[in-house]
């Protein structure tokens, strides 16, 4: 690769792993993300997501725990659209429950 991937470049790649139930693949390129920024709560989020696709549901647990103990929480989000003139607001309400 011609340039040093990052955590955000890591980031795109657990998503088609699931995609195409490549969850080991997915599992390295997160671990790889938590090494490189262990602080921040989208990429542990981004773990749950993977062994929730797999069904690995005690993992999921064991994370959200983890989650937990270091006092991380997951974070809203917004989007917006324009279509036709008309403007758009998707939002999301953080929940680990």
């Amino acid at each position: 690769m011609p340039v040093q991937p990052d955590a955000s470049l890591f980031g795109a790649f657990p998503h088609g792993c699931g995609l195409h139930s490549r969850f080991d693949l997915g599992e390295v390129a997160i671990k790889r993300m938590l090494e490189l920024q262990t602080g921040e709560a989208c990429y542990i989020v981004l773990m749950c997501n993977l062994y929730a696709s797999d069904g690995r549901w005690n993992q999921v647990k064991q994370v959200r725990e983890l989650m937990k103990q270091r006092g991380l929480m997951k974070t809203s989000d917004c989007s917006l659209m324009e279509m036709d003139g008309d403007h758009f607001s998707f939002s999301t309400v953080a929940s680990l429950a």
